[in-house]
């Protein structure tokens, strides 16, 4: 009889305890449901022009070589550029868009290895912009290079905010499929904590207190749950010499950080020594923490539910 008390305290004991701890998970935005509904954004870090590359053995004499670069890779894997005048502006300064089905983009780690942990956050539908890709800031005459002019970054960087919602699709059977709708826009970001200040100040986290929205840049796409959206650096190329603040000239962006020493813009496309594009800035070492000559890939994948129902649709 004692014997079964004892088995039995242990047993209570253990359920006490309650269930294991479960594996950590990626970052995970509010909004985002239990079973995986959301934006999938993954960061990769591969090995770009100039970088070190790991040896690979020898192949046949007659068998075909891989591609070489990372455009020719996604070309490879069946990925295609965006075709509309949103991605064409993207593509001018600096950051080209590729559409890809979701298996073949898990392909992409295989054929591009990575040289650095990779990063996978989930993002929430919803109305709020939330951030997927930043670069760090800086505290120098950095300047960005838009298609419309230079901007000074100041005490900043630059990243990108995404929304995405869920939409009906084709109707089948009586019920609609579900799309995500996925809005991806650049900001010139400021840092608060480079400003010098005397007195003490309450954070401000709004969109508009962080920085300006580069409107004219937002980039709007439909998503399956069978596709996503690659972004990578265009026209790898070396950088030319960066033209410094007082070099900056006036730029189209509303609500932009004034240039200072304005001079007069040319009529016509970036001026012919660009120095730092966006695409620069967010996917390669000029700015961001990798080492020289590697390059960042984001990846933005959606997973919508099955079928798209309103509030009090049975």
């Amino acid at each position: 009889m004692r014997r079964s008390l004892v088995i039995l305290s242990a047993m209570l004991a253990g359920c006490a305890g309650g269930p294991a701890p479960e594996p950590a998970r990626p970052d995970t935005a509010p909004g985002v449901a239990s079973r995986g509904l959301g934006l999938e954004v993954t960061t990769l870090v591969v090995a770009g022009r100039g970088a070190p590359t790991p040896a690979k053995p020898a192949r046949r004499r007659n068998s075909p070589q891989p591609p070489t670069t990372i455009e020719g890779t996604l070309a490879a894997l069946g990925a295609t550029p965006l075709q509309s005048p949103a991605a064409a502006l993207w593509e001018q300064n600096g950051i080209k868009v590729w559409r890809i089905p979701v298996a073949k983009a898990a392909a992409l780690r295989a054929a591009l290895p990575p040289v650095a942990p990779v990063h996978v956050q989930w993002l929430g539908f919803g109305p709020a912009r939330l951030e997927a890709l930043r670069s760090p800031a800086v505290r120098s005459t950095e300047v960005i290079a838009l298609d419309s002019g230079l901007v000074p970054l100041e005490t900043g960087g630059v990243r990108l905010l995404v929304r995405s919602w869920v939409m009906p699709g084709e109707a089948r059977a009586g019920t609609h499929a579900a799309l995500a709708r996925l809005d991806v826009v650049p900001q010139i970001y400021r840092d608060a904590r480079a400003e010098p200040t005397l007195l003490p100040t309450v954070q401000d986290t709004s969109e508009e207190a962080s920085g300006a929205l580069m409107q004219r840049l937002a980039l709007e796409e439909t998503l399956t749950g069978g596709d996503a959206l690659v972004f990578t650096l265009a026209g790898d190329t070396p950088r030319p010499p960066a033209p410094t603040k007082n070099d900056a000239a006036a730029t189209d962006e509303p609500g932009l950080p004034a240039p200072v020493g304005l001079v007069p813009r040319r009529d016509v496309g970036p001026p012919a020594e660009t120095g730092l594009t966006l695409g620069r800035a967010l996917l390669t070492d000029d700015l961001m923490a990798v080492r020289k000559g590697e390059r960042v890939i984001l990846i933005i994948a959606a997973h919508p539910p099955r079928e798209f129902r309103l509030l009090g649709d049975e």
